[in-house]
């Protein structure tokens, strides 16, 4: 039997295509106290605890998770180094706020065949380009990208 495990998949809009959402995020983060935001680039990311191989998590990604035409994906596990200075903000629901989204996707998962999830909650993760200091970048995300009555968030500096 396979050990219950937590595994975390990133999904994100491939490079070649125009990403509105997050030129839009680096205005708004740029208005609300972050001036020298450079690049920010948005992804989701989904948190799956349960009883699953490598293989039924690259299955699950490929075809549920990801529009494989204009997205990719990565398990964290196999995600590159990143390149040069920037912050990575994750904003998830607090854990008493209900995730329909999440709901759907553990439906999905027992309709394909794969054993039922024991924790299934989808983040927002924007990787931001910036010479900002971390209070400057913590009070914008406050600012523009989370509702601090239903959302947590976390920032790290990563490099």
């Amino acid at each position: 039997m396979i050990a219950a495990a937590t595994h975390k998949i990133e999904v994100s809009l491939k490079s070649e295509y125009g990403d509105a959402e997050s030129l839009s995020t680096a205005s708004l983060l740029k208005a609300s106290g972050a001036p020298s935001v450079v690049r920010v680039r948005r992804s989701r990311l989904y948190e799956i605890r349960g009883n699953f191989t490598v293989t039924h998590i690259n299955r699950l990604s490929r075809d549920l998770l990801c529009d494989q035409i204009i997205e990719d994906f990565r398990v964290l596990s196999q995600m590159p180094s990143s390149q040069g200075p920037f912050w990575k903000i994750e904003v998830k629901l607090k854990p008493t706020v209900l995730d329909p989204e999440a709901d759907t996707i553990k439906s999905a998962m027992i309709e394909m065949g794969f054993p039922a999830p024991d924790f299934v909650r989808i983040s927002s993760v924007y990787k931001i380009e910036s010479k900002c200091g971390k209070p400057q970048i913590e009070a914008a995300a406050a600012k523009c990208l989370l509702n601090p009555i239903i959302h947590l968030y976390s920032v790290t500096a990563c490099s």
